[in-house]
C-alpha cells in the first residue's frame, strides 16, 4: 500500500534519512522506532507531504504522493500527534467533524459518523460532545484526537508518538484501545515511537532506524530474537524474554477452575474445599464475587458470606490481557493465580506456572 523507494531527506548538507526502501502492506500496523534524531518522524511526515523527500519516491497504491495536491492527500490520511492538536475553540463534536465538513459531507452523515466514533472510543456522547479540549483529561483528549483522525474513514492513519506525554497507566489503556480498534477497522497505520515495549505490543512489523538508515524491518518476534546486530541487541535490552510476553495473551493460556456458588450449601462448599487450596465464588449467573480459602472450611457452617474474599478488582484479568500484564498483576498482588473475567463472568484462570514455564518464552 505504501512504498518507499530509495528515499532520502537532506537539510543543507546533512541527510536525516538515507536511501530508505521498504513496503507497508494494506491493513498493517507498522511501527517506526529508533533513538531521537534517527529520522522516524521525518519519514512519517513525508507520507502526507508535510516534508518533501530530497531523493526517491513514495507511492500509495502505486501512485506517487507528489501527484496529489497536499491538501487533498492530507484529507484522505488520518494524522495523530503527541500534543493532540485539537482546536481549543471547537467542541469535541466540531473537532471530530472538521475533515468530513471539508469533504462536504451532509449533516446527517456527519452526525452518524460522530456517534459511531464516540461509541468506538467508549465515550458517552451526552457527556463529551459539547465539551471543549480544556475540559478533557489527557487520555480523553487523545481518544478524541484518534476519533478525528478516523472521521473521514481514511485508509491510512499516521501517528507521531501519540502517547508519549501520557502517564504509564493512561498510556497502557490507550495502547489497548488502539489494538482493539485496529482489530475492528483494519487501517494501514504508521506509528512513531522511541519505546520498544510500545512497538512490540502494537506492531505487525517494526522498522528499526538508526542515524537515518533502516537497520531492520521485521516482525516483532524476529526483532526480539535478533542477537547478531549489536545496535538492535542494545536497543531491545536484556529483558527480551519479558518483552516477548507482550505478544502473548491470556486467552491462549486459560485453564479450568474450581468454583462454588453463593447459593450452594455450606456442606457442599466444605467438601469442595477439602481437596482445593481455594475456590472461586460465583453468583447464580456465573459472575465472579470473590474466593474462599480452604483454611476457612471449619467456619463455613454459619459465616459463608463473611468469609468470602471480595476485593477482586485488582486481581482479575481479561482474555485479551497480555501475559506481561498478567505477570505484573501477580507480582504486585503477590499471587500465583488470577481469575480470567469477561464482562463480569468467570471463564477460567491463568497461573504463574503457565507463564514462566512457557517454552515459547525461552
Amino acid at each position: 500500500m505504501i512504498k518507499f523507494e530509495n528515499v532520502s531527506k537532506a537539510y543543507d548538507e546533512s541527510k536525516v534519512v538515507k536511501n530508505l526502501s521498504f513496503n507497508i502492506n494494506k491493513g498493517e500496523f507498522c511501527v517506526l522506532i529508533g533513538p531521537s534524531g534517527c529520522g522516524k518522524s521525518t519519514i512519517l511526515k513525508m507520507i502526507n507531504r508535510l516534508v518533501e523527500p530530497t531523493e526517491g519516491t513514495i507511492t500509495i497504491e502505486g501512485k506517487n504522493v507528489r501527484d496529489f495536491k497536499p491538501e487533498i492527500l492530507r484529507r484522505r490520511i488520518g494524522y495523530v500527534i503527541q500534543n493532540i492538536g485539537l482546536f481549543p475553540h471547537l467542541s469535541v463534536k466540531e473537532n471530530i467533524s472538521v475533515v468530513p465538513k471539508l469533504l462536504k459531507w451532509d449533516k446527517n452523515r456527519i452526525d452518524e459518523r460522530v456517534s459511531e466514533l464516540m461509541q468506538l472510543m467508549g465515550m458517552q456522547e451526552s457527556l463529551f460532545l459539547n465539551k471543549h479540549p480544556s475540559e478533557l483529561s489527557g487520555g480523553q483528549a487523545q481518544r478524541i484526537g484518534v476519533a478525528r483522525a478516523l472521521a473521514a474513514d481514511p485508509d491510512i492513519v499516521l501517528m507521531d508518538e501519540p502517547f508519549g506525554a501520557l502517564d504509564p497507566i493512561t498510556k497502557s489503556g490507550l495502547q489497548n484501545e488502539i489494538l482493539r480498534l485496529q482489530r475492528k477497522v483494519q487501517k494501514t497505520v504508521v506509528f512513531v515511537t522511541h519505546d520498544i515495549d510500545e512497538a512490540v505490543k502494537l506492531a505487525d512489523r517494526i522498522a528499526v532506524m538508526n542515524e537515518g538508515r533502516l537497520v531492520a524491518y521485521d516482525r516483532p518476534e524476529s526483532i526480539l530474537n535478533n542477537k547478531e546486530n549489536e545496535f538492535i541487541k542494545k536497543f531491545v535490552g536484556f529483558d527480551r524474554a519479558l518483552k516477548k510476553l507482550t505478544r502473548m495473551y491470556v486467552e491462549d493460556f486459560i485453564k479450568p477452575y474450581q468454583s462454588v456458588k453463593i447459593s450452594d450449601s455450606s456442606e457442599f462448599i466444605k467438601r469442595k474445599l477439602e481437596s482445593e487450596i481455594f475456590v472461586w465464588v460465583l453468583d447464580d449467573n456465573g459472575n465472579l464475587k470473590g474466593w474462599l480459602n480452604n483454611d476457612d472450611s471449619t467456619d463455613l457452617a454459619e459465616h459463608i458470606e463473611s468469609l468470602i474474599v471480595k476485593n477482586i478488582e485488582n486481581f482479575q484479568v481479561s482474555p485479551d490481557c497480555s501475559l506481561k500484564d498478567a505477570l505484573s498483576v501477580m507480582m504486585s498482588e503477590n499471587v500465583v493465580t488470577l481469575p480470567v473475567v469477561d464482562n463480569g463472568r468467570l471463564i477460567g484462570e491463568i497461573r504463574l506456572s503457565d507463564i514462566v514455564g512457557n517454552e515459547k518464552n525461552s
